[in-house]
């Protein structure tokens, strides 16, 4: 009995070890990508669009209306180019940041600070399934944290846009998944559900591991596939009514949000903003135009993703996997194959999209994690002696380190180098706020920001609602709108324009300027 205590405190004592050691070592990625400087970063680089639409609705929230059920933006896209009233993707986080700006002040740290601590949150329960299924501790730290060797995840994982952050909750939900499959335990089950709801509200995109559970339910409710062939009896779901009709909680409420408020919410407000919900369907497209997509893939966004080493070792593995196909766990092995075929779709389906949006591929990181679970099960049950190999884990480990340091590089291109490149433009707005006021500009005050083929980034930069070219490309007819609906200043942020003839006409009350940045009174 002493002895078995005595395990027992040592295994507990090692556990803990080893969350120090991950912990340790994720603060140590963090700082040699540079996250501390990172996190006072304002709204720039590759889709500062969408960061500024995230980042807007939170203030808003902030200093309009903490109105839950009223999203709004800098831009005025609605009714009739007159309020900025829009919703996409369920505010939950949006929101949650907005009432931490009550408390402290209005501060984009605090909203990068949340998503970041999300992330980590996704990777540490990363960490926790990869421990509970391998029953190693040194694999699931460096697998883990091959999440966060991943220049996508290091990018967007504290960045304002909230794709990370909807995988992170997919994350946590995949592992109480596992803890109920081990334990039986309902409530487990219910946490799983609750998380999935959670991440499917904030990305419709998350779905798809919901639907690989909801896959494995019906191939075991039909007899299909047995998960557990030596232990007769065993069972994924013990009480099939029961768990189905959990199922139904996350798809009902993502319906309920997407299909009827949402889409009510935008229809009653006539939104002029339309946010990426439809899909675009590859066998829609012509050749030329898939081409483009490859093309943009394969020459832009591919070095993103992952280092290509990485990106070839994944199909490796996974046709390892197959080809040990009766060697594998079934449960392991079907939900791998379910996620992937899952995330194949969603890619085809949103194909188009992938030409201007890397943040797209997100979700399908899902069925990557599944297959490393799924071949590194493998060698525990069948290769144990390279699994246990301190070489092998050392080959790893440099090779994690190896795509830290490609990381590191391809984040300091997106900050620092011609992905940039518009930061020579809108630097001057990040701290312009106290100068508006200063020359008498109000926070009521409506403007005319051009050029920004964004709905919000200078707007929200500046604080300030009203309208961009976005809206109209011709200026003429933007500044005409502008003053129709009440427009108070004209803001130019490219000294070329005020050449231009047309616009002459509007230049002439000069009322400030800062480095590139002239201000006009329109009235």
């Amino acid at each position: 009995m002493f002895r078995c205590n005595k395990m027992k405190i040592a295994k507990k004592t090692d556990s803990k070890l080893h969350v120090i050691v991950f912990v340790i070592l994720l603060i140590i990625m963090s700082f040699f990508y540079k996250y501390q400087t990172i996190i006072s970063y304002r709204p720039q680089s590759v889709h500062a669009w969408r960061q500024a639409d995230c980042a807007t609705q939170v203030l808003n929230y902030a200093q309009k209306d903490m109105n839950i059920a009223k999203p709004q933006m800098h831009a005025l896209v609605s009714d009739g180019f007159t309020e900025g009233y829009c919703v996409a993707e369920a505010p939950i986080i949006f929101y949650f940041s907005a009432i931490f700006y009550k408390i402290f002040g209005n501060n984009e740290i605090i909203y990068r600070i949340i998503n970041t601590l999300l992330f980590f949150l996704g990777l540490f329960y990363l960490y926790k399934k990869y421990s509970y299924i391998l029953r190693d501790n040194q694999w699931a730290i460096m697998l883990s944290l091959m999440l966060f060797a991943s220049p996508l995840f290091v990018y967007y994982g504290n960045n304002f846009i909230s794709n990370v952050s909807a995988l992170s909750f997919t994350i946590v939900a995949w592992f109480f998944f596992f803890v109920y499959v081990r334990k039986q335990k309902e409530k487990h089950f219910a946490l799983s559900i609750l998380f999935f709801t959670i991440s499917g509200l904030l990305k419709l995109s998350e779905f798809i591991s919901l639907f690989t559970v909801i896959g494995i339910y019906f191939l075991e409710l039909f007899n299909i596939v047995s998960f557990f062939p030596k232990e007769k009896g065993r069972q994924v779901f013990q009480k099939k009514t029961q768990n189905g009709l959990l199922f139904i909680v996350p798809i009902l409420a993502v319906f309920i949000f997407h299909y009827i408020y949402a889409a009510n919410y935008n229809e009653l407000h006539q939104q002029k903003y339309y946010f990426y919900t439809a899909s675009s369907n590859i066998f829609f497209l012509d050749s030329a135009t898939i081409d483009k997509v490859w093309a943009q893939i394969k020459y832009y966004w591919i070095g993103i993703y992952y280092h290509k080493t990485v990106l070839i070792l994944l199909p490796l593995l996974l046709l390892f996997s197959i080809a040990k196909a009766r060697k594998v766990n079934p449960l392991l092995f079907t939900i791998t194959i379910i996620s992937f075929g899952g995330s194949i779709a969603y890619l085809l389906l949103f194909f188009q999209y992938l030409n201007d949006h890397d943040y797209y591929t997100i979700s399908v990181y899902i069925s990557f994690i599944f297959i490393f679970i799924t071949f590194f099960d493998i060698l525990r049950n069948h290769y144990n002696k390279w699994f246990k190999s301190y070489i092998l884990k050392a080959v790893f480990f440099i090779f994690l380190g190896f795509n830290m340091f490609y990381s590191a590089r391809k984040i300091d291109e997106r900050y620092n180098g011609w992905q940039n490149a518009e930061k020579v433009y809108y630097q001057a707005l990040w701290d312009i706020e106290p100068y508006l006021e200063k020359i008498g500009i109000k926070p009521t005050d409506k403007v005319i920001s051009i050029p920004d083929s964004s709905p919000n980034i200078t707007l929200y930069l500046m604080n300030r609602f009203g309208w961009t070219n976005f809206i109209e490309g011709n200026y003429l007819k933007l500044i005409n709108l502008g003053i129709e609906r009440g427009a108070d200043y004209l803001i130019i942020n490219r000294p070329e324009l005020l050449e231009k003839e047309e616009l002459k006409p509007y230049l002439l009350k000069k009322v400030g300027e800062k480095q590139n940045i002239s201000i006009y009174k329109l009235k």
